[in-house]
């Protein structure tokens, strides 16, 4: 047998070994690249496939746009020049600082000297002494006057300047789920979802001309925030239930504010409440109306008496949706039909000022 002499480094492995080794790294590496390519790619395929199995409902919870669909740019710039932020001098910090508690409430310019109008539940007689107002541009401007309706919860208030653009209204029956948004309080147009119509409690008596019943927002808008329209139309303000004051209702406002500088309601004094049908001795008959519990007055036989069911006012049929708005918009004389015993009779009524 032939020892390895001890003065020589140990022997190397054979050539054909040695070549073996190197191939089986190569082969080692090969593979661990395709696994990892693999991988890499079922990860990818399960990205692209994954949104298409994810809920709807997960979008309308998490995202803040039902469409993804942004108003114009140049659209929101024009309305945030009708639109102003109140602020409640008494939270400045340094005198000079505005925290986000300072501001008071979102509002609308409406007329070019000056009056706005904001959602302001909690007005307090005397409070705007404490408040100033700004504009997109940071320019400041003082309250001189304030006007508070209690019905609507609607404060009208008049700014020590001139020359202000005023916002435009949309008609309530083109009011839509689509191209709604509003301006949230860092001036940012978003989406908003139109809700359910809610009603308010048919067990009760209301007077004929206040609404009764709202469009919502159910979501993209908080209490206080105008909501408008694709060609920038308010359509009204957001209330602290998420029903929409309507435009018409603050237009029909405007009048009198200019002229008198006050607010009224005039209408009729009817109060009563929406039907959808009568069921007398024991026949049902089915129509809709406003059936008339209070008059408010003496009534007479010419002249729209307890118990009947206004049908139409001015040719339009009656609805929960539409009644306030019809008597709100009808001239001094208007034209209504009534259900009475059993037959329509057209009536002709006069419009007062209304408590």
């Amino acid at each position: 047998m032939v020892q390895h002499p001890p003065h020589l480094p140990p022997p190397a492995c054979r050539v054909d070994t040695y070549h073996r080794l190197q191939n089986l790294r190569w082969i080692v590496f090969i593979f661990a690249a395709a696994f990892l390519s693999g991988i890499a790619a079922a990860l990818v395929t399960v990205a692209w496939i994954a949104p298409t199995f994810v809920p709807n409902d997960y979008y309308n919870t998490n995202r803040d746009l039902k469409n993804n669909n942004r108003p114009d740019p140049l659209l929101v710039r024009q309305v945030k020049q009708r639109i102003i932020d109140v602020y409640d001098k008494r939270q400045k910090t340094d005198k000079v600082l505005y925290g986000q508690k300072a501001r008071v409430v979102q509002a609308g310019l409406l007329s070019s000297d000056g009056w706005a109008v904001a959602f302001y539940p909690l007005y307090v007689l005397g409070e705007e002494k404490n408040w100033e107002t700004v504009d997109y541009q940071g320019v400041l401007y003082g309250i001189t006057k304030a006007i508070y309706d209690p019905i609507s919860r609607l404060l009208y208030f008049k700014l020590s300047g001139q020359g202000f653009r005023v916002m435009s209204f949309g008609n309530s029956a083109s009011l839509t789920d689509e191209n709604l948004w509003t301006i949230g309080s860092d001036w940012g147009g978003k989406e908003v979802v139109l809700g359910e119509l809610t009603a308010i409690d048919s067990q009760k008596i209301y007077p004929i001309w206040r609404m009764q019943s709202f469009a919502t927002i159910s979501f993209g808008a908080s209490a206080g925030e105008f909501v408008f329209g694709a060609q920038g139309e308010s359509f009204g303000i957001v209330d602290e239930r998420a029903q929409i004051i309507p435009a018409w209702l603050i237009g029909s406002q405007i009048g009198s504010l200019l002229e008198k500088q006050i607010v009224f309601y005039h209408g009729v004094p009817w109060r009563g409440y929406i039907i959808d049908g009568v069921n007398k001795d024991g026949v049902w008959t089915s129509l809709t109306g406003f059936y008339v519990s209070d008059v408010g007055s003496l009534a007479k036989a010419d002249m729209v008496n307890r118990g009947d069911v206004i049908l139409k006012i001015n040719g339009q049929s009656v609805s929960s949706q539409n009644v306030a708005e019809q008597i709100s918009s009808a001239p001094e004389e208007f034209k209504v039909v009534v259900w009475r015993k059993g037959k329509e009779v057209e009536l002709v009524v006069k419009k007062v000022v209304v408590k």
